[in-house]
């Protein structure tokens, strides 16, 4: 880090000059490497900041009373002589909520409000990353949440998007990369997956530990985090898997084909959904060369017209009971995943 420094800034000015584009609205790209978006003014916190905003005598204890405001930027640059720095793509990692607060009552904001700002240069992005950390680590945020700030969540994100481009409406699925990302946006909720839910998705469908999606979320980053949104995997595995657990949620929301009564199996069922789109047991690792195409296969599948899947989750659920309805213990081990995995294999030797 070659340069930090700490100032005391009009709030009103903080907003004009880093907060609003042209036409004067908020720029929302200044938080993409920020954990959470915007939760609302009827969140506690932004409700108390609200409330100092508002009261005539509390605003100008609002740099003692707020913790202030973290900027980083690759190139900052100090003006000698000077109160001014120029700032280069910056991005505010921490502060989210009390930047949007401000700017949301900016009409209400006298020279006499002012907010801690902490500026600091840095091209790096390990580092980066620690200083994100570093400065959310005091707040209610999940150790998960931080995955969302992996450039390769930032790509499966866009490849989601994409998808929503080219498939029919009742296909579009969304990836919340960031909390309250898509806040007011009016996407049903089934439609949203967060980080989490993402990270279960592809953990039961490509990493094939459909036992630990069943168990407690924290243990698939607890125990399989460093094989989570690596730089060398393919985008299309996580958007697949998501996919995958969507449709299947929606047979089982609208009680078809009986999916409701295997609302737990659900991490297995779309596991070994894949071994019977290919007809054949075999996972092409993340990395490699043949994972867009095997991906791309059953994607397809779940986008097909004549609803193709619906079978072949009625297939799953035929494999399930050849083998029995497993206990709730017995769901989060490994051992019924491997049961599970054999009788698949048999049956798609039989069909050959």
């Amino acid at each position: 880090i070659p340069q930090s420094y700490m100032a005391i800034v009009n709030a009103r000015q903080f907003i004009d000059a880093l907060l609003t584009d042209d036409d004067g609205n908020l720029r929302q790209s200044v938080f993409e490497e920020n954990v959470r978006s915007f939760l609302g003014n009827s969140n506690d916190v932004n409700a108390a900041i609200q409330r100092t905003i508002q009261n005539a005598e509390m605003k100008s204890l609002f740099s003692v009373l707020n913790n202030g405001i973290t900027v980083v930027a690759p190139e900052i640059t100090l003006i000698p002589n000077t109160k001014e720095i120029n700032l280069t793509n910056y991005q505010i990692i921490n502060g989210c909520q009390t930047s949007s607060t401000l700017y949301e009552n900016k009409l209400l904001l006298t020279e006499s409000v002012n907010v801690v700002v902490k500026f600091i240069e840095s091209s790096d992005s390990e580092a980066s990353s620690n200083i994100i950390s570093a400065t959310n680590s005091q707040s209610d945020i999940s150790k998960e949440a931080f995955f969302g700030l992996r450039n390769k969540a930032k790509l499966v994100q866009k490849y989601f998007e994409a998808q929503n481009q080219i498939v029919s409406q009742e296909s579009r699925i969304f990836f919340e990369r960031r909390q309250a990302e898509f806040r007011g946006c009016g996407h049903q909720a089934s439609r949203i997956f967060d980080v989490r839910e993402v990270a279960r998705c592809y953990a039961a469908m490509f990493l094939d530990i459909p036992h630990n999606s069943a168990r407690y979320v924290k243990t698939i980053f607890s125990i399989n985090g460093d094989n989570l949104f690596k730089e060398d995997d393919h985008e299309s595995y996580y958007y697949a898997s998501s996919l995958a657990l969507y449709k299947y949620q929606t047979l089982i929301n609208g009680r078809k084909i009986g999916a409701q009564n295997y609302i737990k199996m659900r991490w297995h069922i779309i596991q070994i959904f894949k071994w019977l789109c290919h007809n054949k047991i075999e996972t092409h690792l993340p990395n490699s060369k043949k994972a867009d195409a095997y991906a791309n296969k059953i994607i397809n599948i779940l986008n097909s017209e004549n609803k193709a899947y619906i079978k072949v989750f009625e297939n799953c659920q035929n494999l399930i009971n050849s083998i029995g309805y497993p206990s709730e213990d017995a769901l989060k081990r490994g051992r019924f995943t491997q049961l599970l995995m054999t009788a698949t294999a048999k049956q798609v030797s039989e069909t050959k």
